[in-house]
């Protein structure tokens, strides 16, 4: 049989972030047990298609992460797009929160397309798996068009994403998202389950991903693998098995064989999945294989197989892998194949969800047909999707093998604080918690690292700050008679969280910005660019631009910007109107110190935004303010005259 095909490479873990062709990435939610800004960054970058820096500007989520209460906190700033939740429950239902899955929503550049993926990762969110670790991934696409028309086999993929989705929204249950209910972050959230809910319509049959909530993936495996030899009305015989994991049991007494691996063997042929005659193999970290080092000759004389694979990185996948291998061909016939996060433990593999016993877990079984032992497609040889081989020549000898040090769990768990992001007060330059808190139950920490002074207002509690606005503040709180911390947050008057300076603009750059909606605009300007280009006084300078004298240059750039808007906003959406509203208002806001607006309002003396209050400039569902749409639009048009200075002014058009 061959090995692996040299010139073969699979996709790395963050590649699977990447948008299709014609799509950028719109939202996502990710769980694990453990991530780190070097991945997310790069998988945020990928899948949106921005930079970090215009990330920074935008101030918007694209990726919810929720990982193990126990990891450390991601700032906002650290990745900019990606916001860690932080877990908001009392007690922990499980021993570890270890899936590792991820559903992804992009749309198509024409705005009326989208995908859903799900991607199912045996590795973690991390450097160190694009680096060192031997892992594995699997995805499912499903899109707008293939519900649309039916496309067959569909409705297996919408399965999965139905029984991934209900797992996710379980887990959202726990950790505190309030973030992604604020305005600016609704929008795409909501557009994505709007999309879910579709393909939740379309699903049929029994979906191939799986967790651990109710039953141990291992409880669940057979039967998932007898329905599908019904379904397809085959009589499978399978007289081979590959076992895979970054980590096994510990070891026991008298060295006896991992106790999860003969359950699993036995599973197997006592329902008929496995023959009795099988050839069985264990690939695992040399370096870590826990009972495995002290148990060879238990394995040996129960005829199990133990390999390394040839890779140079370490073993972190989790599988199985059986087929029917035949001299006479090719073909791995009744193949199947397992991968998840579940390590062949028992808190991985062998308990369901609980406390101090069962780890959260999920994984797929599918049922690859094109697979080859050797001489095919690369794409189809099992050794270059599978770290296997049966290279047996080199036996283990238990000096080779080390069994590594148990997994440590930690204690400490990093709770949600009692305010997930503090709004930044322009008028006086302080911060303001708008949430219904009954007590002032949480100080803010200055950059100093004292505490702040704090007062109830109407509108909150109001936080002192000395200083330019800050992208994040450090909280603390009692919880549990514990002193915690968190960094949380700050949104700005657009709803931008974690956000970096606006730049001022100019009207024809405002609408460089506005033309590209409902896509992200991209503002290539770095932050440090920037910085360089502000003054002291915390003004954008202008170079030598001086104050306009009368010129009908000003007038000629306004109206074109309202008349653009005008055409723009009349062909919108109800999905996209919020959004629109806030894009409009963020964008105009930025350009409050334009020379055309001061011409404006300081020559002229003239409000030039009335026209766009006129029905025939607005989309039909936002003419009047009898409708929601046309209330929000009217009150972002008032907000945006205020930031001008020229709601007072007489509008183009009236006679006072």
């Amino acid at each position: 049989m061959a090995n692996q095909t040299e010139n073969f490479k699979p996709l790395t873990l963050v590649q699977h972030f990447e948008a299709p062709k014609g799509y950028r990435g719109y939202f996502g939610w990710l769980c694990g047990y453990s991530a780190d800004a070097v991945f997310l960054n790069n998988a945020v970058e990928r899948f949106t298609q921005l930079t970090q820096a215009q990330h920074s500007a935008q101030g918007s989520v694209s990726l919810a992460l929720m990982l193990d209460p126990r990891h450390q906190q991601i700032t906002p700033i650290d990745v900019s797009g990606a916001l860690h939740l932080l877990f908001k429950e009392k007690t922990l239902p499980f021993r570890l929160l270890h899936a590792k899955v991820a559903i992804l929503g992009f749309k198509h550049k024409d705005g009326k397309q989208w995908q859903l993926r799900l991607l199912v990762s045996t590795g973690n969110w991390t450097r160190q798996t694009l680096e060192e670790s031997l892992d594995l991934a699997w995805q499912v696409n499903i899109n707008s068009e293939q519900l649309k028309h039916s496309v067959k086999g569909s409705e297996q993929g919408c399965a999965d994403i139905k029984a991934a989705w209900d797992l996710m929204k379980y887990i959202l249950t726990l950790y505190d998202n309030r973030v992604l209910d604020s305005q600016l972050h609704r929008f795409a959230q909501e557009e994505v389950k709007e999309w879910l809910g579709l393909c939740i319509k379309k699903a049929k049959g029994r979906a191939r991903f799986f967790d651990n909530r109710s039953q141990s993936l291992l409880s669940q495996l057979s039967k998932k693998i007898i329905k599908h030899d019904r379904d397809t009305a085959k009589k499978a015989s399978r007289n081979y098995l590959a076992m895979g994991s970054g980590f096994y049991e510990a070891a026991g007494k008298n060295d006896q064989a991992p106790k999860v691996l003969i359950t699993i063997l036995d599973n197997l042929k006592r329902e008929g999945l496995l023959s009795l005659r099988s050839e069985e193999v264990v690939f695992i970290n040399p370096n870590a294989c826990q009972a495995i080092a002290s148990s060879l000759e238990q394995l040996d004389k129960q005829g199990i197989k133990v390999c390394v694979p040839n890779d140079k990185r370490s073993l972190h996948a989790k599988f199985l892998f059986s087929a029917h291998y035949r001299q006479t061909s090719a073909a791995c016939l009744h193949s199947w194949v397992y991968l998840g996060s579940g390590n062949l433990t028992k808190p991985g593999f062998c308990s369901k969800m609980q406390l101090s016993t069962g780890n959260l877990e999920a994984g797929v079984v599918f049922f690859p047909e094109q697979l080859v032992w050797c001489e095919g497609e690369e794409r189809n040889i099992v050794t270059n999707l599978l770290p296997i081989h049966w290279d047996y020549n080199n036996a283990i000898q238990p000096s080779d093998l080390c069994s590594g040090a148990e997994m440590e769990i930690k204690e400490v768990v990093y709770a949600a604080p009692p305010a997930a992001f503090l709004h930044w007060c322009e008028e006086n330059k302080n911060l303001l918690a708008k949430h219904e808190l009954p007590q002032l139950t949480f100080d803010v920490l200055n950059e100093a690292g004292d505490i702040c002074q704090k007062k109830k207002t109407e509108a909150g509690i109001e936080f002192a700050w000395a200083g330019w606005q800050p992208r994040q503040v450090c909280v603390q709180w009692i919880h549990q008679e514990q002193l915690c911390q968190a960094i949380v947050p700050v949104m700005d008057q657009y709803g931008r969280m974690a956000a970096t300076k606006l730049r001022a603009l100019e009207l024809d750059e405002a609408w460089w910005s506005l033309e590209s909606f409902p896509l992200p605009f991209a503002d290539e300007e770095s932050e440090d660019e920037f910085n360089n280009n502000i003054n002291n006084n915390g003004k954008q300078e202008r170079g030598n631009a001086v104050r306009w004298e009368m010129t009908k240059y000003s007038i000629r750039e306004m109206m074109g910007l309202v008349e653009s808007i005008a055409a723009k906003q009349v062909m919108l959406q109800e999905q996209n109107w919020s959004f629109w509203c806030n894009r409009l208002e963020q964008v105009l806001g930025q350009s409050k110190d334009s020379l055309h607006v001061a011409y404006f309002r300081e020559k002229l003396k003239l409000n030039p935004l009335t026209p766009l209050r006129e029905p025939c400039f607005r989309p039909a569902f936002a003419e009047t303010v009898n409708t929601e749409y046309g209330r929000l639009y009217e009150d972002t048009l008032k907000r945006i005259e205020v930031d001008w200075a020229v709601s007072g002014l007489t509008g183009l058009g009236e006679i006072k």
